[in-house]
């Protein structure tokens, strides 16, 4: 058995564990209280009962540690509560730090401390997004969330609250960068980054692999970015992987043929590309729980309203969702267009056009050619231009 943590749990509950060669741990549940009851004792004990004690903490702290509460508050407000929940939680862990492993003590201190930066890196941009004051700015004494972070620990490799504030100081560095010199590639200048502040081969192989498998889509110089990324990957799976990515997104290139789509509307009656032949096609790939898909809406009811005469079909796909909810949505929002619904299992569309995230948009000419795979959303001002220009 390796160090580190584990799973445990019934059908319906679960909780972590953590392990360590040497460790014998008696463990006492009550399953029809799982987590309220959970107590652990032994040699391991100190660090499991830890974990349980932290994980009801936070449960108790959950509407506070939500982003949609603490984000709202002003700065004094945010940073209060943000130091206090810190504190709390590194008094939890300092009460038995002495019969700890002195390892498992440092890696849970800097997942608190690492939580508590990313949510100060994040505050800024949340702010403006929930309150919906866009000039929002942090003031001069915000505390800096990047300040002295550890950009080479090997024990921390594998833990999330590690590698997730270093990606976003990477991230911020690039954009900088990217911002001062404009006719640059930002993932280009995210790898030299890494390259030169990253010493281990396999911290660079993460970084380089989640670039690979969640952002190479509609990126400038494609096959340049695969070539560096995939430089930086040494595990054989791996590079397998974002290799296969790569050539299915060679394949979403403009001018390719779009992957057919077969799917019914709210009467019943089946939709596939060459249905449209012969006029553009505007694709909005959504759902009914995504909040961003809902707010693109009334910008593409706009839209078809005003190319109704064109040459041009809207139709709009949704995804990963619950059939009932589709039709209630589509009668209550009043939505235009060719209306589709993509039942649980059949979405072999989504999966060739990669949509990692939703709405996507997906514009195609008039014999079912890609002209972008990642479209302008409704609401960005160009793409009326574009559209109009296309079917002038």
């Amino acid at each position: 058995m390796e160090e580190g943590y584990y799973t445990i749990g019934d059908n319906s509950e679960h909780t972590q564990l953590f392990l360590s060669p040497g460790f014998d741990l008696s463990i006492f549940i009550n399953t029809k209280s799982f987590d309220e009851s959970i107590v652990f004792k032994g040699k391991g004990a100190a660090e499991n009962n830890f974990l349980a004690k932290f994980y009801l903490l936070n449960e108790n702290l959950e509407n506070l540690k939500f982003y949609g509460y603490y984000a709202k508050l002003n700065e004094t407000a945010f940073l209060n509560l943000m130091d206090s929940i810190r504190l709390i939680e590194m008094n939890l862990l300092n009460s038995n730090k002495e019969i700890m492993l002195s390892r498992f003590y440092d890696i849970e201190a800097m997942k608190i401390n690492y939580d508590y930066r990313m949510k100060l890196n994040e505050y800024e941009s949340l702010h403006r997004y929930l309150t919906g004051n866009n000039d929002f700015k942090v003031s001069p004494l915000f505390p800096d969330p990047f300040e002295g972070i550890d950009l080479n620990n090997p024990d921390w490799f594998e833990i999330y609250e590690y590698t997730n504030l270093l990606d976003a100081y990477f991230r911020q560095l690039t954009m900088k960068q990217f911002n001062e010199y404009l006719d640059s590639n930002y993932l280009l200048l995210y790898f030299k980054n890494i390259e030169s502040q990253i010493v281990s081969p396999i911290l660079k192989e993460k970084f380089a692999y989640d670039i690979g498998k969640y952002s190479l889509m509609d990126i400038q110089d494609l096959g340049v970015v695969y070539q560096k990324t995939i430089s930086l990957i040494q595990t054989p799976e791996k590079r397998n992987e974002i290799t296969a990515i790569y050539n299915k997104i060679k394949l979403l290139e403009a001018g390719n043929p779009s992957p057919d789509f077969k799917f019914k509307d709210k009467s019943g009656k089946t939709y596939q590309l060459s249905d449209f032949k012969d006029k553009y096609i505007y694709i909005d790939v959504w759902a009914t729980w995504c909040g961003p898909c809902l707010g693109e809406i009334p910008a593409l009811k706009k839209l078809t309203d005003t190319l109704a005469s064109k040459d041009i079909v809207f139709v709009s796909i949704c995804v990963f969702d619950e059939k009932a909810s589709w039709e209630k949505m589509v009668e209550k929002k009043q939505l235009k267009g060719i209306q589709l619904f993509a039942e649980q299992g059949k979405n072999s569309f989504v999966d060739e056009y990669m949509i990692q995230g939703i709405p996507c948009f997906i514009l195609l000419d008039k014999s079912g050619r890609i002209i972008n795979a990642n479209a302008k959303r409704p609401s960005e001002p160009l793409l009326l231009k574009e559209l109009t220009d296309l079917l002038h």
